[in-house]
């Protein structure tokens, strides 16, 4: 499911969140949010809720809270637009898997082309993969 009720920056809106806890209190078990972002680099759309930053927590923690009071449970719908991404969002670099990175982190080559567009690559982990 998807829709365009969110602020431009991800946030959920006051629209959206009685959308949501409508279908709480209609008697859903399991209220589910509509595709969010996980990076800005894989926004699909305008009016997309994001799941990227801490300045979607609160409104996430609201949603979370009227579906409970409502006397379900919630879920987020995590997405990445990857190559379909919105092409005004911002200037990260996104790959296909035919681009030839499908395991991240194991071809230099990816690091490569970060650095090459002005990115740094940062590891989660010191410890290498494999």
């Amino acid at each position: 499911m998807t829709n365009r009720q969110s602020h431009p920056d991800g946030t959920l809106s006051d629209l959206e969140i009685a959308w949501l806890d409508a279908r709480a209190r209609g008697g859903f078990g399991l209220t589910m949010t509509a595709a969010a972002f996980v990076s800005p680099a894989g926004k699909a759309w305008n009016g997309q809720l994001g799941v990227s930053s801490d300045a979607h927590v609160p409104g996430l923690a609201r949603f979370a809270d009227r579906v409970r009071a409502a006397g379900g449970a919630s879920t987020v719908q995590l997405h990445h637009a990857g190559l379909r991404a919105d092409a005004a969002g911002p200037a990260l670099p996104v790959l296909g898997s035919g681009e030839g990175w499908v395991i991240l982190g194991v071809d230099d080559g990816f690091d490569a082309l970060l650095e090459q567009r002005g990115f740094e690559a940062e590891a989660s982990s010191d410890q290498p993969f494999g």
